[in-house]
């Protein structure tokens, strides 16, 4: 889905990280691992829609795909220049189950 929808993005909060520097095999290759994965959003930036193209959409009755935030309030509230605003949308948040419920 990220790969066909470029105003979205990841963002990814990971455990801390401590490097090793011992020099034995076996310390290396867990130094060397990845840290773990506490929690994944999936994020959408929208907004910053022309004027003209939302007075235009908006006269018609239609709205373009995408960007559904400023769309709907701007059709809901008839402003435009809330589209031309910029935002961010939380689409999808992944927690690691260890990790839930931890008062965070």
């Amino acid at each position: 889905m990220l790969s066909d929808a470029p105003a979205h993005q990841l963002f990814v909060l990971m455990a801390p990280h401590q490097a090793s520097s011992a020099a034995t095999t076996a310390t290396a290759t867990k130094a060397a691992a990845l840290p773990d994965v506490l929690v994944a959003l999936q994020v959408s930036l929208e907004g910053a829609i022309a004027r003209d193209s939302v007075d235009a959409a908006m006269s018609r009755g239609h709205r373009a795909a995408g960007d559904l935030i400023p769309w709907t309030l701007s059709q809901q509230f008839q402003d435009s220049n809330f589209a031309t605003l910029r935002g961010a949308r939380v689409v999808r948040v992944a927690t690691h189950p260890d990790v839930q419920s931890m008062g965070y």
